[in-house]
């Protein structure tokens, strides 16, 4: 089962698009929920978010999309503990409570965490896809 949401606020085209996903809680593979969609209409486009379960028994995905002509942003990825891994791609890039790299080809360039929302704040550069998979070790 999926929720889908669309919103269409006023944002100027050249500014920076600040992403945030909050969750309270784990994202367990075996509850119903499935997944989550949202999409969000913006001057340079519609962003993109996806948050489920992934394949792999405590992890999640998020997945995120910037469109064109976005130079920069905040991705929060949820629930990121001390002991979690966090990848984007296939590079990992959140490891042992500190950013580890720049991403998938450099496209992360920084990430801090929240202690009071336990969300990482992924500072990506530019526009398209970003997947992201939160893994507790």
């Amino acid at each position: 089962m999926a929720a889908d949401s669309e919103v269409d606020p006023k944002v100027a085209a050249d500014s920076e698009v600040d992403l945030k996903v909050a969750a309270d809680s784990e994202v367990d593979p075996k509850a119903s929920i499935g997944e989550v969609r949202a999409t969000l209409g913006t001057a340079a486009g519609a962003v993109s978010v996806v948050w489920k379960p992934a394949a792999t028994a405590g992890c999640a995905v998020l997945i995120v999309t910037l469109p064109a002509g976005v130079v920069g942003g905040t991705i929060a990825m949820p629930c990121v503990h001390g002991s979690s891994i966090v990848r984007e791609g296939r590079v990992t890039v959140w490891r042992h409570g500190r950013f580890v790299g720049g991403g998938n080809l450099g496209r992360v360039r920084g990430a801090q965490l929240r202690a009071r929302s336990g969300a990482v704040e992924f500072e990506v550069r530019q526009s398209g896809q970003y997947v992201f998979e939160r893994c507790s070790t």
